[in-house]
């Protein structure tokens, strides 16, 4: 058997030569195909990176783009914010600057005319600003004072839980229940303040009588007696003693060191008034008649389902009719002390229970070593000097102006009836009459109950009538 040497060509030395230097030179070119090959992938997929690279760098830039094209967007819409934002304080400061703009027309006025009236309508309207400006500045010191008191509140809270033991159910509910009365509390403080500034009817604007609240302030922080002479409809019955409540804080002394709400007593001549002003005070205080604001009238005839007392120990505003007053200070003398201020309304009245009260406060202010107690008489019309000469020249406030305007029409009495003339001038005059078509309510002031009740049933005789 012949082996696989035996069985290769015998070719002769120089082609075997040949072949394997050819064989060899085959090897090294394919050997170089195989590393060109390799290197080809190489730069093809470097290539190919560069690509993908040059396509990133197409999309950075195009995003870098769009980047700064969002910018100029946002820098454009920033600066149109900004005018806007300058576009409001031009509008806000021409509103503040609304009022010299005003008094610059009136001096205008006053040079081309040298009308003095002029001249007294710009210093008018210059002290009404002024004052208004002062007014909510109260309002703004109210509601702080109130926030201020709930904090302290609060921390005594806390104080108290973190001293004990772990708070039981007991005390966590009386933690949350606290916590909802702080809350209701300044929810109703910022309601009652911001109708004040606002007006409770936001077509008339604020009551005239809120210009004068700084005034009030300032008088009763240096006066124990301080006049008031204001016009029907201002407000100075029901808002006055609101004010007082919530600024007495600044001038009176706190007692035990813990700052209280003032009790003031507010007088009226008559029941009727009493009750009702008391209910709109209570409306306006944000509260219920009996709980912070209330009323004693004294008992009803026999009969009658009028109540006669609700009040309570929480009570800060207290109407009272003068009769009822007189006979508490006369039966307990000392029971004066129980009050920060009392108010005389309907001054100008002049009956003699208003007389007595009137006389029995000064006396009670000339005792030496006697309890502060600081006291508004209020009056309508009337010559104030007497009451200020009466009172040891105290010092007056005037508030003038209505909500509304008012018109005077006299329509002579044609029988010996208050009662009938007034059923007459209401049904021939407004109901049927040249007023028919005016939308509103009538008021009809009368000297007794008696009288009142009478008309009302004569009323409700001509209404039945007419069906």
């Amino acid at each position: 058997m012949k082996s696989e040497a035996d069985a290769t060509p015998n070719f002769p030395d120089d082609w075997k030569n040949l072949f394997r230097t050819t064989l060899i030179e085959q090897q090294e070119q394919d050997s170089d195909l195989a590393g060109f090959a390799k290197y080809f992938r190489f730069v093809q997929n470097l290539c190919t990176e560069l690509q993908l690279e040059q396509t990133r760098l197409s999309a950075c830039k195009k995003e870098h783009t769009m980047s700064v094209a969002r910018l100029d967007h946002a820098i454009t819409r920033l600066q149109s914010e900004i005018n806007n934002t300058d576009v409001d304080i031009n509008q806000a400061q021409a509103g503040l600057i609304q009022l010299p703009s005003e008094l610059l027309e009136l001096r205008e006025e006053l040079e081309l005319t040298f009308d003095l009236h002029a001249l007294q309508k710009a210093e008018k309207l210059l002290q009404s600003g002024n004052e208004k400006e002062e007014s909510i500045n109260l309002s703004k010191r109210h509601v702080m004072h109130e926030i201020e008191c709930a904090r302290e509140t609060w921390h005594v809270c806390m104080e108290a839980v973190l001293k004990g033991q772990p708070a039981t159910k007991e005390q966590q509910r009386a933690k949350i229940c606290l916590q909802e009365r702080i809350m209701a509390q300044l929810d109703r403080v910022c309601i009652i303040e911001k109708n004040r500034v606002l007006g409770f009817s936001r077509d008339h604007g604020p009551l005239p009588v809120y210009t004068k609240r700084a005034e009030l302030h300032r008088l009763m922080a240096d006066h124990q007696v301080v006049t008031v002479t204001a016009g029907t409809g201002c407000g100075k019955s029901t808002q006055l003693p609101q004010y007082i409540v919530n600024d007495a804080y600044t001038y009176l002394l706190p007692t035990d060191g813990v700052s209280q709400p003032a009790l003031i007593c507010c007088t009226q001549p008559r029941r009727l008034a009493a009750q009702r002003i008391a209910r709109r005070v209570a409306d306006e205080y944000q509260t219920q008649v009996g709980d912070l604001v209330g009323f004693r009238v004294g008992k009803w005839e026999q009969g009658s389902n009028m109540q006669s007392k609700m009040i309570s120990d929480s009570t800060h505003i207290e109407f009272v009719t003068e009769g009822l007053f007189l006979n508490q200070l006369t039966a307990s003398p000392g029971s004066i002390t129980r009050y920060a201020c009392i108010t005389i309304d309907e001054a100008h009245e002049r009956n003699k229970e208003t007389d007595l009260l009137l006389s029995h406060l000064r006396n009670y202010t000339q005792q030496s070593g006697a309890h502060l107690i600081k006291i508004v008489v209020m009056y309508a019309s009337i010559d104030p000097a007497r009451f200020c000469e009466y009172f040891g020249d105290c010092p007056s406030m005037h508030c003038s102006g209505k909500i509304s305007e008012v018109v005077d029409e006299y329509w002579p009495m044609l029988t010996n009836s208050e009662n009938m003339h007034a059923t007459d001038v209401l049904f021939k005059e407004i109901v049927d009459g040249q007023h028919k078509d005016t939308e509103g309510e009538v008021l009809i002031f009368f000297s007794s109950s008696a009288q009142i009740l009478k008309c009302v049933d004569q009323i409700n005789a001509i209404a039945r009538a007419k069906g």
